[in-house]
């Protein structure tokens, strides 16, 4: 599993970069919104969401061996549409200065606040979804068990977001950092996920 695991943060890491070289494109107009611009970092969005949710399938089927290809697919489409979200949403935070300025945090921009609510959004979207696949694969799974599969997603994207676009970085480290993200929500999110799934009765869910 473990081997999995790293195959699926790579793929993450992957999505995750292409965002960031995104996001570094439009720098120094990345605070200022035009529809076209939007519209961009939206299909950006969704493409990394795609490669990080089929990474996320593929993974699942090697656990769930029923699991049909379309299943594999419409996992993919759901990080799709949860990434295109949380960009959505976040792209109408436009002030941030009496919430963070008072603390004196210089790591704190308009673009790493609009991408750590992007994440936090993304990641609250995707983790409920996560655990609606897991419901499906095993409907007697517990409540309990679907609430930390949700929550481990969601700070796993949270901390994803802090790697990339908060915590200070050295210059030319968007690889390093992207890994380090990808990483962490291969581990924390699809582990966590993947641990209460084999946990399980292998039945499977229907193709």
């Amino acid at each position: 599993m473990i081997l999995n695991l790293l195959i699926i943060s790579l793929f993450w890491s992957v999505g995750l970069l292409l965002n960031l070289w995104d996001i570094a494109r439009n720098v120094p107009t990345g605070d200022l919104f035009t529809s076209e611009l939007l519209q961009e970092r939206i299909i950006v969005g969704a493409a990394c969401g795609f490669m990080g949710g089929l990474s996320v399938g593929w993974g699942l089927k090697k656990v769930v061996r029923s699991l049909s290809r379309i299943r594999v697919f419409v996992i993919a489409l759901m990080w799709a549409i949860a990434l295109a979200i949380g960009t959505q949403l976040s792209a109408y935070i436009n002030e941030y200065d009496i919430a963070f300025n008072q603390f004196h945090l210089a790591s704190f921009t308009l673009g790493s606040i609009r991408q750590l609510i992007n994440f936090t959004i993304t990641g609250l979207i995707g983790g409920c979804l996560m655990s609606l696949v897991a419901k499906k694969i095993q409907p007697e799974i517990s409540v309990l068990k679907l609430i930390l599969i949700s929550s481990c997603w969601w700070m796993s994207l949270i901390l994803a977001a802090g790697i990339i676009f908060i915590v200070p970085w050295s210059v030319g480290s968007g690889i390093l950092r992207s890994f380090l993200a990808g990483l962490t929500i291969g581990l924390l999110g699809v582990g966590m996920m993947f641990l209460q799934i084999k946990s399980l009765p292998s039945e499977g869910m229907p193709s």
